[in-house]
């Protein structure tokens, strides 16, 4: 009912405004006619009867002159030009009104001129003359009455002019008395529903401050209409500074979400979103859960609409789960190899003991030279496939981890030094480290490994992985920056509304412009065996132990990735705090000075059953000039060595899993040739597989992660004592 008396107010209004409109542009448009219809009727009798006075009174006194003073004129010349004058103006002043006729006066005096002028007679002559000068103040007399009637017309139409103009005053004073009354009015009601509004906003807005929620209310165009201060912290963004403004510019990562918003807008229902993933402030990627109400209420516009987005940030328990499910799943897969181990080992038991009664059976039948080297293959191949299960179960088993002091500068050095001499030289890599030591507590053999996987995994990107036909290489990019805890945990802040305190973290970026992971894969690339490469070459185990070895260190990956642009791998790591900036690291290999490396030639065969590994060190030694046999297989290994004895230099070894390791190669080495070369990769000098390889005359070692100067040096060493024996 307000509704109809307002727009019922409104209406008349509109419409008292356009009738004074109206009256008042018709007012001027007759008055400006009037006007100036009489001014240029006042103005042309003026000038016409100003014309014929002075015309007809010259006649008349020039034919007085002559008729008087007896002076030589005569009338054609001196009086009939001024006579014609003043009937033209006669003739026009008949024209402006018509009931005014004084060409009978020129007339008759132009005949009583003549009679005058011939008359001898001066009584008559004199008696002509004035009967003139009667015509002419007849004319004049007529003219004066003229204008005056003509005044005292155009006095009425002024009066007229004057009433109507006050009549026009007074409604005009009426309209906009009743016009302000109604602003008056609407204005008192506009502040009554203000004041109502503002006790609501207030309310609404107290409830909005108060939840631990993220809560944003905008329109159905998109722009802010409210901001909680959850909201403030969460986006680094004043209320003052977003209100009015359209969050989808202000904001862009909510541009994913906007059909989702729109749908709730046209149904007017409220919809959920669970666990979705976003960037904020270009920062780590989030997992949030919205909560989307349309607000209706009955004084909103008919097109106007606002929704309720309840955000909350549920990443840290999101990403514990993600992390219980890797965990689980990985814990499934290394449990079932162990079982494929154990029933691989029984099936071995059988067919070594099927092998023995063979070779009984060939004994007994006088065949058992004949069957020596089948039967050796066959213990060969089976030893050899025993190992496999061995290989993967060993890798997906998380291993104790030797944490220890490493600034994250040396490393990711240490690693891009190893890059830059094995990586294709189509390949730009741009560096930017922290000015400051980044310390972190960390496995440097682990740690390493999973930079080594994310920068090899960037250079197949932009290059073997590139569609054929497309120009090989790229840019991979590596920076180390440090980020504030408070922003990798305001998820906490959000729902317990108080500082946590939360170390700072160590973001190492690494970036390249390779072929890009489509989106619906980029949430499996952490599942163990999971590949989009040949699967006989690549066994989808990188990343897998990558991200556990990041999650065991207290920090996380994030990923974003858009096809045919390339791949962002952003690694969080806590800061380990309290060290001082001049400490140097723990490891000393991490900062060897590469001027040392020693280059060399030879053959080399390289024992190793790290996956991530074999791949870059063999290219490595081969820059470095050697020719590199390369196997994972200890049992391979020794066949490999027993059939090219003379040819390698040196053995690399590397063998950390299963039965058969790297103390069972070197003795079976020692065994086989008493001057066989080996230099074994061990995680420390001082465990227990070192101190058996002591004992069994095997001194040379290369701790892990290895110094490539000392490497260099000790294959180097083995190569020239071959060179000085020749």
């Amino acid at each position: 009912m307000k509704k109809n008396t307002f727009l019922i107010n409104m209406t008349v209004l509109y419409i008292l405004v356009g009738v004074v409109f109206f009256l008042i542009t018709g007012m001027n448009i007759y008055a400006y006619r009037i006007i100036v219809g009489m001014g240029e009727s006042y103005a042309n009798l003026a000038g016409t009867s100003k014309d014929f006075r002075t015309e007809f009174n010259t006649a008349f006194a020039i034919l007085k002159e002559i008729v008087e003073d007896g002076k030589n004129k005569k009338l054609e010349q001196d009086v009939w030009p001024h006579l014609d004058k003043a009937q033209k103006n006669a003739e026009q002043i008949r024209k402006i009104q018509t009931n005014l006729n004084l060409e009978p006066e020129i007339d008759k005096f132009r005949n009583l001129a003549s009679d005058t002028y011939a008359q001898s007679d001066p009584k008559k002559r004199k008696q002509s003359l004035n009967d003139c000068n009667r015509l002419v103040q007849n004319a004049i007399d007529k003219i004066d009455a003229l204008e005056t009637e003509h005044s005292a017309l155009i006095r009425n139409e002024m009066s007229l002019v004057g009433f109507v103009y006050a009549v026009l005053l007074i409604g005009n004073f009426v309209a906009f008395a009743s016009i302000f009354f109604v602003i008056y009015m609407n204005d008192r009601n506009f502040k009554t529903k203000a004041e109502r509004l503002h006790a609501d906003n207030a309310n609404f807005h107290a409830i909005m401050q108060g939840l631990d929620s993220i809560l944003i209310t905008i329109d159905n165009s998109g722009f802010i209409r409210s901001w909680n201060s959850n909201a403030t912290r969460y986006f680094e963004l004043q209320e003052e500074d977003v209100f009015g403004k359209n969050m989808y510019e202000l904001i862009p990562v909510f541009t994913q979400f906007k059909d989702f918003f729109d749908t709730v807008f046209y149904s007017l229902k409220r919809h959920y979103k669970y666990h979705e993933r976003m960037h904020v402030n270009k920062g780590p990627m989030r997992i949030v859960d919205i909560l989307c109400v349309p607000l209706i209420s009955s004084s909103y516009q008919k097109d106007y609409a606002e929704l309720l987005i309840k955000m909350d940030d549920v990443t840290s328990f999101s990403t514990e789960e993600d992390h219980g499910v890797r965990e689980r799943s990985t814990q499934l897969v290394s449990t079932a190899m162990d079982n494929v181990v154990r029933d691989s080992a029984n099936l071995n038991a059988h067919v070594g003991q099927t092998i023995e009664a063979l070779n009984a059976m060939a004994t007994d039948h006088g065949l058992s030279e004949e069957m020596i080297p089948f039967t050796a293959y066959l213990n060969n191949a089976l030893a050899q496939i025993s190992m496999v299960p061995q290989k993967y179960a060993s890798t997906l088993q998380k291993g104790e981890l030797n944490k220890i002091q490493i600034d994250l500068n040396e490393m990711v050095m240490y690693v891009l030094r190893i890059c830059l001499r094995t990586f294709d030289s189509s390949i730009n890599i741009e560096v930017s480290l922290n000015e400051l030591k980044s310390w972190i507590l960390a496995d440097p053999i682990a740690l390493s490994r999973t930079f080594f996987c994310l920068l090899n995994n960037a250079a197949e990107a932009v290059t073997e992985m590139r569609p054929e036909g497309t120009p090989r290489g790229g840019i991979i990019s590596v920076s180390v920056e440090k980020i504030a805890g408070e922003k990798i945990v305001c998820d906490k802040i959000m729902r317990f509304r108080h500082a946590i305190k939360e170390p700072a973290y160590w973001v190492i970026l690494i970036s390249d412009t390779g072929v890009g992971i489509p989106l619906e894969i980029q949430k499996n690339i952490y599942d163990p065996f999971f590949t989009t490469k040949d699967n006989t070459v690549h066994k989808g185990l990188g990343l897998s132990v990558a991200i556990n070895v990041i999650n065991d260190l207290g920090g996380f990956i994030d990923v974003n990735s858009t096809p045919g642009r390339g791949s962002v791998f952003k690694i969080y790591v806590p800061e380990l705090a309290g060290v001082d900036n001049t400490a140097t690291s723990a490891n000393a290999s991490l900062d060897a000075d590469d001027s040392e490396i020693v280059p060399g030639h030879g053959v080399i065969l390289f024992v190793n059953d790290d996956i991530f590994m074999r791949k870059i060190t063999k290219k490595l030694l081969e820059k470095l000039g050697y020719t590199v046999v390369d196997t994972d297989n200890g049992f391979e290994a020794l066949d490999i060595y027993a059939q090219n004895m003379s040819n390698i230099k040196c053995v690399l070894v590397n063998i950390n899993s299963g039965h058969f390791r790297n103390i069972d190669i070197c003795t079976h080495l020692k065994e086989m040739d008493p001057d066989a070369k080996a230099v074994v990769m061990v995680n420390s000098e001082f465990d227990d597989d070192a101190a058996r390889l002591h004992e069994a005359g095997f001194t040379d070692f290369v701790k892990k992660p290895y110094s490539v100067p000392q490497l260099s040096q000790m294959l180097r060493k083995y190569t020239a004592e071959e060179e000085q024996q020749a």
